[in-house]
């Protein structure tokens, strides 16, 4: 579920005209996008973590992985369902109620217009 989320990050980084390799918590490489893996760590865990641990808590461990010590399709499918249904859920962050997905593409234009002092300050995604 990171690499899905690390993908609509990237995206998001993308359309705000930053580049997604000069970060500011992960220390920056031409072969890692180090702004993208930062922008992670504001939704890690309110969008997989918090997903994965309430759904381990409900459900038993069952047809999770195949014979081949993989995930199993099926899992795979929920694990797809659950992730994009949590990236329309609705939430309210900075006075905005918008889709948790909305809430990540405004982040990093918020960066943006902290870097070039358009804004005194930069919020962090705390939604929990």
């Amino acid at each position: 579920m990171y690499s899905l989320l690390a993908s609509q990050i990237w995206f998001a980084v993308e359309l705000s005209g930053l580049d997604p390799f000069i970060g500011y918590l992960h220390e920056d490489n031409n072969r890692r996008p180090s702004l993208v893996m930062d922008f992670m760590e504001e939704f890690r865990q309110p969008v997989v973590d918090k997903l994965l641990i309430t759904y381990f808590t409900k459900h038993k461990v069952e047809n999770v992985i195949d014979e081949n010590k993989r995930l199993s399709d099926e899992f795979r499918k929920v694990l797809l369902r659950m992730f994009f249904e949590e990236l329309d859920r609705q939430v309210t962050f900075m006075n905005r109620t918008i889709s948790v997905k909305g809430h990540m593409y405004l982040q990093p234009k918020r960066l943006a217009k902290y870097l070039l002092a358009l804004t005194s300050s930069y919020t962090p995604y705390n939604v929990i």
